[in-house]
């Protein structure tokens, strides 16, 4: 009985507690609004579409020149010897290894 009445006591107080911690009122910001309209916001934002663009034109230069030298070994397949064909195709999965470390860096 001792301890029911212990634990009653405890989950009252903290019902009741947490009651009048509720009556404060909650603020929201809108920082959609406030990146859309404010003049640091719509710096921010100019700033990163210029990255954006500037980090997207090197992916596609950088793609477009692995895709030549992946072509350029494929043609290279029946003229080179095996172990040189290994070797070039080793030293290319290295080149694209270091690029992803790079990206993902």
């Amino acid at each position: 009985m001792k301890n029911f009445l212990k634990y009653t006591l405890f989950i009252v107080s903290v019902l009741f507690s947490t009651a009048v911690l509720s009556n404060e009122k909650i603020y929201f910001i809108d920082m959609d609004f406030i990146i859309k309209n404010s003049l640091a916001g719509k710096s921010l934002k100019e700033q990163l579409s210029k990255l954006d663009k500037s980090y997207s034109d090197a992916f596609k230069k950088e793609e477009a020149e692995l895709i030549k030298d992946e072509k350029k070994l494929i043609n290279q397949k029946n003229i080179l010897a095996k172990n040189e064909f290994d070797n070039k195709v080793n030293l290319f999965k290295k080149k694209i290894n270091f690029i992803i470390k790079f990206i993902f860096s």
